[in-house]
């Protein structure tokens, strides 16, 4: 159960790493940047840092400062973007009026995009965590104030970009997004901008009254809004609603309102061709060849969109429903993990946190303390919470599955070929490079060898990593193990033909899910066809 002081650090990795540059780097850098992003809260730049890739060529974002201003360089979609950060509202010394002035004139892009978290206003027709699409931002702090006590607004709307509002309006419609009450929802119009962080009901009431045709309000839109029509760029806000402004915030739905927008706008830049009009540069996204140049002053070489080979990861195996005997569908999966440490400190962050949350009940931060976590002896508080971290936590899950009705193996055999499945696929694969694998499948360094033995002479190259079978649950184990114990359930569901449940965990770490392949009819679900 999330509360107004739970720790961000629980819903979302630790930092991704950075390669730290000089200003006359960055500056060379920034030459190739097309495309500003602005954030202003911790989870919304942990949002957006999680969807970036470094840059061709880089281990890890690109960090640097020029002047007043600290950028961060990467890719998100087919675009080299420079993320920067102000403070909360415009007019501050580091709002985002002079932020994105100053780096407006640094960086000349030709977009601008404004990302993170709204309150909103109107929640008869709103669920939190759907987004908002600025058509307009309207500054609501400039107002008369009249002798009667009444107020009359003054402040102009501030108009997105007429190419931005086009493509985000027309290339998000097969954007998807799940949760618990059901498919985000976006909407389109004006936006609220002022300096009031809004958590009183009177007030917010207030803004619904004056502006009727409002859908939500934020804080930095009116600054980065009139610096982009100062510098003649074309800008964009797009927020999720993560409260409702009416005194009862809390931080429970930031992390995935924030997540929701960043997936919506790597969404839209992922689109071939969807900033040409503007002048902006792709870049080719993983595997594809490198694109035609949409043009621009400044050329950029070749080998700029030849992304650099992945650097090698541990992988973690679990099994699923290979044992129970009432399970449908029996998988065997892995997590390929960048940053295995820094994972493994969250899950023992959050362990720490529900065990002196005052919510849990004492019998589950007894059964905490004793056994850690369990994917199905977990009670729902526990268990909302390690959904939160696994929605947005650093892991690809790869899963291979059966239905058990369909196959006469016995259970060692049905876990030898689902095993054997997940090797020939994930090892030695030129993207996915293995470093360690790590797991507690029974028998585990035997099937490893007999996987080599097997595989000699169809691919006398294959390797197999340093293997080790850990005396007890690491923490990452336990992450992997949760991650496959949901996907099976959600197998079964989908095995079992339409109508499907509308609810499920499944939808909390979809992305995180690369594929999903049936051993006996070669049936896959990937990023491009999801799990319905």
């Amino acid at each position: 159960m999330a509360s107004d002081s739970s720790d961000l650090r629980t819903a979302f990795p630790s930092p991704p790493k950075y390669d730290d540059v000089s200003t006359e780097e960055l500056e060379t850098l920034l030459r190739d940047i097309d495309v500003l992003v602005l954030t202003t809260t911790d989870v919304e730049r942990m949002a957006l840092h999680e969807a970036m890739r470094p840059l061709p060529g880089r281990t890890g974002l690109v960090e640097g400062s020029i002047k007043l201003v600290t950028y961060r360089l990467g890719l998100l979609g087919r675009y080299a973007v420079a993320h920067v950060e102000s403070t909360q509202g415009s007019q501050a010394r580091d709002g985002s009026l002079l932020t994105v002035n100053d780096a407006i004139l640094v960086v000349a892009p030709k977009a601008v995009i404004v990302v993170g978290i709204a309150f909103g206003l109107n929640p008869g027709a709103q669920e939190l965590g759907d987004v908002i699409m600025a058509e307009t931002v309207t500054p609501y702090e400039r107002q008369r104030l009249n002798a009667d006590g009444t107020r009359t607004p003054r402040g102009l709307p501030l108009v997105t970009g007429i190419h931005l509002a086009e493509c985000f309006r027309t290339r998000c419609v097969d954007w998807e997004l799940t949760r618990a009450q059901g498919k985000v929802k976006v909407f389109r119009g004006e936006m609220l901008s002022g300096e009031k962080l809004c958590d009183n009901k009177a007030f917010r009431d207030s803004l619904a009254k004056t502006y009727p045709n409002a859908l939500a309000g934020e804080m930095e839109g009116a600054g980065a809004y009139a610096a982009a029509a100062r510098g003649n760029v074309e800008i964009i806000l797009v927020k999720a609603i993560c409260d409702w402004g009416d005194g009862t915030k809390t931080k429970e739905w930031q992390p995935f309102a924030a997540g929701a927008a960043v997936s919506l706008v790597e969404h839209v830049l992922n689109k071939r061709n969807v900033l040409t009009g503007l002048g902006a540069r792709e870049h080719s996204l993983p595997g594809e060849g490198a694109p035609a140049m949409a043009g621009g002053p400044t050329p950029v070489a070749s080998s700029a969109f030849t992304n650099p080979p992945r650097a090698p990861r541990p992988m973690f195996l679990a099994e699923s429903g290979v044992t129970e005997a009432d399970a449908p569908v029996a998988l065997v999966g892995c997590a390929m993990v960048q940053y295995p440490d820094k994972l493994a400190s969250l899950v023992e962050k959050l362990r720490e946190d529900l065990l002196h949350d005052r919510y849990v009940p004492e019998e589950e931060k007894q059964r905490l303390k004793n056994h850690g976590f369990q994917p199905g002896a977990d009670q729902d508080v526990t268990r909302r919470r390690m959904m939160e971290l696994l929605s947005v936590a650093d892991f690809d899950l790869f899963v291979f599955y059966s239905r058990k009705s369909s196959v006469s193996r016995s259970e060692e055999a049905l876990r030898g070929a689902l095993l054997n499945h997940l090797l020939e696929s994930r090892l030695s694969h030129p993207k996915w490079p293995i470093a360690a694998i790590s797991g507690r499948i029974p028998r585990l360094p035997e099937s490893l060898q007999a996987f080599k033995a097997a595989s000699g002479p169809r691919r006398p190259t294959v390797d197999i990593p340093p293997s080790q079978v850990p005396t007890k649950a690491s923490p990452i184990l336990l992450v992997t193990q949760y991650a496959c114990d949901i996907v099976r359930a959600r197998l079964a569901q989908v095995l079992a033909g339409p109508p499907y449940p509308p609810q499920s965990d499944a939808t909390r770490i979809r992305t995180k899910l690369r594929m999903a392949e049936d051993i006996d009819t070669g049936e896959r679900f990937h990023r491009e066809r999801p799990l319905p």
